[in-house]
């Protein structure tokens, strides 16, 4: 029988959904599944928890104490995140001057949340975020290569330099991920994405813009 003490740190750190044969690189990042699937839509994990539009994905693109919540207990949100076509895992922030510690455990965090999902019987997309090139050494680990993937480019247009941040991540995780599809959330940047199929969704907004080249994943 776990002693109190020993439960306690089971809830701070998730350790009952911890399986480190199953973690990958070198910071031992939660691997997760191919979901093969795309979203008709998103909505956004605060309005997710007040309104009845369950044929979506549910997204964390919100600043992070507005879900911070979910980590603290992910068990109180699985019930109503079931009802609904999958999730994404959340956004947690990675900053340029973030340490590189906070960087890493903030993507372990997106993963587990992720695994914590999946072992609940939710899809899952993996959300993708990264600050310079330095947390290109962790930002892609844990994801299935040839899958679906999710980005958000809100609030990199009024920088350069954060603007030029973005663009050098996104051709370093497409190389490394070579993903099939990217859920884009906010205004696409000049990019050439070659046969990547993109589907956009502005910020707010249930309405989608979808590109012309072909996706081999079912929509659910």
């Amino acid at each position: 029988m776990q002693s109190r003490k020993e439960y306690e740190l089971d809830k701070i750190y998730k350790l009952s959904y911890v399986d480190l044969s199953k973690f990958v690189g070198r910071f031992q990042i939660p691997k997760l599944k191919r979901i093969c699937c795309l979203p008709k839509t998103l909505i956004n994990f605060k309005d997710a928890m007040k309104h009845n539009k369950f044929n979506a994905f549910v997204h964390f693109y919100l600043n992070d104490g507005e879900f911070e919540c979910l980590w603290r207990n992910p068990e109180r949100y699985i019930n109503r995140l079931k009802k609904f076509n999958g999730v994404l895992t959340p956004d947690f922030s990675l900053y340029t001057d973030m340490p590189l510690a906070i960087q890493i455990w903030n993507v372990y965090r997106s993963r587990l949340m992720g695994i914590v999902f999946e072992q609940n019987g939710i899809k899952v997309i993996p959300t993708i975020s990264w600050a310079d090139s330095r947390s290109f050494d962790f930002a892609f680990d844990g994801i299935p290569k040839h899958d679906v993937v999710s980005v958000s480019s809100v609030g990199i247009w009024k920088d350069k330099k954060v603007h030029h941040l973005f663009l050098k991540g996104l051709s370093a995780m497409i190389q490394e991920l070579q993903p099939a599809c990217i859920v884009f959330y906010g205004k696409l940047p000049a990019y050439n994405f070659g046969s990547i199929s993109i589907i956009q969704q502005d910020p707010d907004t249930f309405f989608w813009k979808k590109n012309s080249n072909s996706v081999y994943y079912k929509e659910i």
